[in-house]
């Protein structure tokens, strides 16, 4: 059985079994209790370093209703690398994480391929990191789940083929769980884009002028322009594994998007007295019914 390696552990997340399960524990002990909401279907969550975005994405984990676990998480994920510019499913065999190997749905994936067309190859994977540092979360929260990878460029067609696919996964005697990985605003000299200047509340115009009007859309579930307003204020890495996401989620019947949680990386910076002019902002939304 062919598998994928890690490929950005030690970077964005420790290698060993001992100190990512702990540092796993350690977050989820951080963030509390959270509501679980046993309507939801799909959720958007970031992809960072987890000292930075963790918190932010196991909330909107820890809110799926673990009476009705999921079989399946179909995880769209960004494009960071050079010559992926289809729509590209993982697919076989099973990924590496320091908790064990998380199994491929191929299933799935083969029903998927005769039914939808879809495009395999585990080489579009290879690399990034968007879907990679989800994974241990998904299995340390649901041991026996599987996982489709996505990896979704920015293109027209991912709303209408998360569409299909939500569409497609109704026909399936399973439970599944729709994810888009991709962090937001990328701010700063750092990442070349600075429309509000080096100014000591750039972060608070960032997340009222540049996120919120982004987020305001996927709380509505409305597709329209979301690939554009992404493109035009770079509010957005994964702009298309959200719109393949909100499209499967509307499928699988999901009528509205709710803010999980906000933050930046200089959220984590604070406590550590690093704060820095160029920044990451984060956030998670639930697709519920």
């Amino acid at each position: 059985m062919p598998i994928r390696s890690c490929a950005v552990a030690d970077m964005f997340y420790p290698r060993d079994f001992s100190s990512c399960s702990e540092l796993i524990l350690e977050l989820i002990k951080s963030i509390g209790k959270v509501e679980v909401d046993p309507n939801a279907v799909g959720a958007l969550v970031p992809h960072a370093g987890w000292v930075f975005s963790g918190k932010t994405a196991l909330k909107a984990l820890m809110s799926i209703d673990p009476q009705n676990a999921p079989d399946t998480f179909i995880i769209f994920g960004a494009v960071h690398h050079y010559g992926v510019n289809k729509i590209s499913v993982y697919p076989s065999g099973a990924w590496e994480t320091p908790l064990g190997n998380v199994e491929i749905d191929s299933e799935t994936v083969e029903y998927l391929y005769k039914n939808l067309g879809t495009f395999l190859s585990a080489r579009a994977h290879e690399k990034e990191h968007s879907i990679e540092v989800q994974v241990p979360f998904i299995t340390h929260l649901f041991s026996h789940a599987k996982i489709i990878p996505i990896a979704c460029p920015p293109i027209k067609s991912s709303y209408e083929f998360g569409v299909e696919l939500g569409k497609a996964l109704k026909n399936l005697n399973k439970k599944f769980f729709i994810l888009a990985s991709s962090d937001m605003t990328h701010y700063g000299y750092n990442y070349n884009f600075l429309p509000y200047g080096d100014i000591e509340d750039a972060e608070q115009k960032v997340k009222a002028e540049n996120d919120m009007p982004f987020i305001e859309k996927l709380k509505t579930m409305d597709y329209n322009d979301l690939l554009y307003i992404a493109e035009k204020t770079r509010c957005a890495c994964g702009a298309g594994a959200i719109s393949a996401t909100v499209g499967a989620c509307k499928s699988l019947g999901a009528e509205k998007g709710v803010l999980i949680d906000y933050t930046t990386s200089n959220a984590v910076r604070d406590i550590f007295e690093t704060r820095h002019s160029s920044f990451v902002t984060y956030s998670s939304v639930l697709f519920t019914k």
